[in-house]
C-alpha cells in the first residue's frame, strides 16, 4: 500500500479528469459502456507471506459476471507474475490457445530482451 500510496497515480488521474472536463465536455468524461477488453494490473507483495500459519503459494483474484469479452489480472508476489485470463466463450471459443499464444508472446519477448542484453530479473 505505502507503494501506491507514494505513486503519483492519483493525483495524476484526477488532473487529467479535470482536464477532459474542461476543455471536452461531458461527451469526452463518459465512461466507455459497450468495452470488450479489461486489464488490471495488481502490485502484491514483495515477499511471500503466510495466511493462519500456511504458506501463501500464489495469489489469483478475478472478477465475475463482468459484461466484457475478455478481462486480463495481472499480479505481482514475491518475484513471480501470475496472468489470470477471464473469458466470454461466445466471443473467445478456445481460451486455453489464447493462454498458450500469449505464454509464447512473453518467451518470444523474454528472448528478445535476454538478446538485447536486458536483464530479465
Amino acid at each position: 500500500m505505502d507503494r501506491k500510496k507514494a505513486s503519483l497515480e492519483a493525483s495524476f488521474s484526477y488532473f487529467l479528469a479535470k482536464c477532459f472536463i474542461k476543455f471536452g465536455g461531458l461527451k469526452m468524461v463518459s465512461f466507455p459502456t459497450q468495452t470488450t477488453l479489461w486489464f488490471s494490473n495488481v502490485v502484491g507483495p514483495e515477499e511471500e507471506i503466510g495466511f493462519f500459519g500456511y504458506p501463501v503459494a500464489y495469489i489469483a483474484p478475478s472478477c465475475y459476471g463482468q459484461p466484457t469479452g475478455l478481462l486480463i489480472h495481472v499480479l505481482s508476489y514475491a518475484n513471480k507474475i501470475t496472468f489470470i485470463l477471464s473469458v466470454d466463450e461466445g466471443i473467445i471459443p478456445d481460451p486455453n490457445q489464447l493462454c498458450d499464444d500469449l505464454e509464447e508472446s512473453f518467451n518470444l519477448i523474454k528472448s528478445a530482451a535476454i538478446a538485447k542484453g536486458m536483464s530479465t530479473n
